[in-house]
């Protein structure tokens, strides 16, 4: 039987205690013995023996090259809930876990690279809404809409996941860019999802350098915005926020991302650079002369909507920078002797 069989750690309660341990965990004990027994390579336990001369290794963080690295043994344990099936079908579990990842790679920074390839395989899964998978028989899910729903609320959480990790994913961006082009371009998916994948490549492309996947986001830009546009020609509306400041429409948003990446590629003086430019300009004009024809709005307006998305997007990373800050700063004010490290590992 494997461990996350065994468990018994709620949902909620594995992401507080992963996150007690991440932000600031010194492998000590409620007795202050450094001596604990901790879960090894191969679910093999060993014990971490020190002398009390080396008590001054008690406040050294997490990731230390002088002892043992917890970062890697919760994510041992973070991969090993993704892969029970009944946590792959459990919602909660999923973004519990997504959570988990955000304030590990908040708490340790770069140290969190070396361990990208683990975790990027169950990413793209969750981007991909290919998790929760379905449950088969015993009506465990009264409608096909419930699925739906856990699926999104799922792919939401692997989007903010994507945008706290930034540029921890920089050697394998081509692997978050195909599911994350795919949710821009599918309107089976809500405008609001759709939209916040955008956002997300905005974020990326402040990060990381994404111009190898300039012909990529051009064609699925220019293929989502023209989808989008054929279908409001029968109903041209003025309406461009929602109530609550949503975007109902993708194009204007999908200008400013354009616009970013134009500024990134003025950024260098070789001549492909200027072609690409150009490139982006070209789309740009298509996508703002068709979207403000099909809505029945003139340049003034477009531009307002345009602008409107460059704010949206400006106060969007500020309150995301905000919230990190805050989470960052809560996470440092909990009780680390409150924790129990053996609570992680109910293999009893």
């Amino acid at each position: 039987m494997s461990f996350a069989q065994k468990s018994v750690v709620s949902p909620g309660r594995f992401f507080e205690l992963c996150c007690n341990f991440s932000f600031g965990s010194t492998g000590r004990n409620d007795d202050g013995d450094m001596g604990n027994t901790v879960l090894g390579k191969d679910n093999q336990r060993s014990t971490n023996n020190t002398d009390n001369s080396n008590n001054n290794n008690a406040n050294k963080p997490i990731v230390d090259g002088g002892q043992l690295t917890y970062l890697e043994l919760l994510l041992d344990l973070v991969c090993i809930f993704f892969a029970e099936p009944k946590h792959r079908s459990n919602a909660a579990m999923l973004e519990s876990l997504l959570e988990t990842l955000q304030y590990m790679s908040i708490a340790t920074g770069d140290a969190i690279v070396t361990y990208m390839p683990r975790i990027i395989p169950t990413l793209t899964e969750m981007l991909s809404g290919r998790l929760p998978v379905a449950i088969d028989g015993g009506g465990q899910r009264a409608t096909m809409m419930s699925l739906i729903q856990d699926r999104n609320r799922v792919i939401n959480a692997a989007l903010s996941t994507v945008r706290i990790l930034g540029p921890a994913l920089l050697s394998h961006i081509h692997l978050i860019m195909s599911p994350l082009m795919q949710l821009i371009e599918r309107t089976v998916f809500s405008i609001k999802l759709r939209v916040h994948a955008l956002d997300t490549l905005f974020y990326l492309m402040n990060a990381i350098d994404v111009s190898a996947h300039l012909g990529t986001v051009l064609h699925v830009l220019l293929h989502a915005c023209r989808n989008e546009i054929s279908a409001k020609q029968t109903s041209p509306d003025d309406a461009f926020l929602s109530l609550e400041g949503e975007p109902l429409i993708l194009w204007p948003t999908a200008i400013v991302v354009l616009q970013q990446l134009k500024q990134s590629c003025n950024s260098g003086q070789s001549p492909a650079s200027y072609a690409l430019s150009a490139s982006i300009s070209h789309t740009i004009s298509k996508i703002q002369e068709s979207g403000g024809n099909a809505a029945g709005w003139n340049r003034q307006r477009c531009n307002n909507a345009i602008m409107t998305s460059q704010k949206r997007l400006r106060e969007a990373a500020d309150r995301h920078r905000d919230a990190l800050a805050t989470r960052l700063l809560n996470a440092k004010g909990r009780d680390d002797d409150a924790f129990d490290v053996q609570c992680l590992y109910n293999t009893q």
